[in-house]
């Protein structure tokens, strides 16, 4: 799948249900997606998925492609909250399974990967179990 292609069925999946402790703006449907998102996109395109710490417990998840290269799926949220985008430096590689383990993530997960594969007209696959190289443990109980 193309990379502009799931970009449009994220943008039609996006939902209240998908998104961090459901605080969602229909003004932007990226806003509070970014965790689900970089997990399904990972699914479809491979690679990592990187995170970094935004401060007040707040994390902001992106993917690193296959080819080196990064691409962040929720970047608008940045332009409507009016701060930078972290996407792109240096970021660290986060764990799926561990993020798969908090109830919070794994649920808006399933929905997302459930309305993504309705949208492309697949039974959805569950990538859940992958795991990527060099990954840093998560513990907390929620992350964005």
């Amino acid at each position: 799948m193309k990379i502009i292609d799931l970009q449009e069925r994220f943008a039609k999946a996006w939902c209240k249900e998908t998104a961090y402790h459901q605080e969602w703006d229909n003004k932007c449907p990226a806003y509070n997606q970014c965790c689900p998102t970089a997990l399904v996109a990972q699914d479809y395109l491979g690679g990592d998925i990187l995170w970094a710490d935004l401060g007040n417990d707040d994390k902001h998840y992106w993917n690193l492609l296959p080819d080196g290269s990064w691409w962040d799926f929720t970047e608008e949220q940045f332009f409507f909250m009016g701060i930078p985008n972290p996407a792109g430096k240096k970021g660290r590689k986060a764990n799926r399974k561990s993020l798969l383990r908090i109830k919070n993530v794994r649920q808006r997960y399933e929905i997302l990967l459930n309305r993504i594969s309705k949208d492309i007209g697949v039974a959805s696959h569950d990538g859940a179990e992958g795991e990527t190289s060099q990954e840093v443990e998560r513990t907390d109980d929620e992350t964005e």
